[in-house]
């Protein structure tokens, strides 16, 4: 009796293809940027108001607003990949500051959330999670890089320096 052979690849390289398009195509849609948009602006409108609330009752909105942000992100890698071995290619997820700023204020909330996960009391690991707090403070900074002028401005900003 012959033993079948069990592939561990989900797609097959066609499958594969369209995903990637799929996925392209969503990091050109004007919806999902206008939801990706409004999930920033309202992410920065908890974190001001953060004061009015306790913690755990804005979490659960949080983490469902780091699930979309996690998801923008794994679009983006699926459809251009973390890096591009050619030089100059500016579609690569790490190939841009932006993106780079996007990924580190996402993973900066991750480890908050982690962080609070293990010991979600007030006083516990203040100084750990002062310092998540500063990255999640940088959250409207993913909203101007949406903005095409205000990233043209803080693009020759850094470049005059």
């Amino acid at each position: 009796m012959r033993r079948q052979k069990i592939s561990l690849h989900v797609f097959t390289a066609a499958d594969e293809l369209k995903f990637r398009f799929w996925c392209r195509r969503m990091t050109r849609d004007k919806a999902w940027a206008r939801f990706i948009t409004c999930a920033i602006v309202l992410s920065t409108l908890l974190m001001v108001c953060s004061d009015l609330f306790e913690e755990h009752q804005i979490l659960p909105l949080e983490v469902v607003l780091l699930l979309v942000y996690i998801a923008d992100i794994a679009i983006k890698v699926l459809a251009y990949g973390w890096r591009s071995a050619e030089k100059g290619d500016t579609l690569a997820f790490f190939s841009t500051y932006w993106n780079l700023i996007d990924f580190y204020v996402v993973g900066g909330s991750v480890l908050y959330l982690l962080v609070y996960a293990i010991d979600p009391r007030e006083d516990a690991n203040k100084a750990v999670k002062g310092v998540f707090k500063v990255v999640r403070g940088m959250r409207p900074l993913r909203l101007l890089s949406r903005i095409k002028s205000s990233r043209m401005l803080i693009n020759t900003l850094f470049a005059s320096m």
